[in-house]
C-alpha cells in the first residue's frame, strides 16, 4: 500500500515540491484511501496492457481523454473533475 509520501516521491524525487497537474491526477488514481478512491482505480487504471490497449484503440476522440501510457490511466477528461 502506497502513502501519499511515497507516492509524491515517485513523481518528485528530487524534493522540488512541485508535479504537473498530468502527475498529480495519476497519484490521485494511485493513492488508498483516505485520500484516493478505490473507485477510481478500478474505473480509470488497467493492470493488463491487453486491456488497456483495446479501450485506448476505440476511444473514438482521442483529445476528449486524458492517457498515461506508462501507468495505463485511460480517462475521459469530464470524468477527472470527479477525482478532483
Amino acid at each position: 500500500m502506497q502513502s501519499l509520501l511515497d507516492g509524491w516521491q515517485e513523481y518528485d524525487p528530487n524534493a522540488t515540491g512541485w508535479i504537473t497537474v498530468k502527475q498529480f491526477i495519476c497519484l490521485l488514481i494511485e493513492l488508498p484511501p483516505p485520500f484516493g478512491n478505490e473507485e477510481f482505480k478500478k474505473d480509470f487504471k488497467h493492470f493488463s496492457v491487453k486491456k488497456f490497449q483495446k479501450k485506448k484503440n476505440l476511444m473514438y476522440n482521442k483529445d476528449s481523454f486524458f492517457v498515461e501510457d506508462e501507468k495505463m490511466i485511460l480517462i475521459k477528461n469530464k470524468d477527472i473533475l470527479k477525482i478532483l
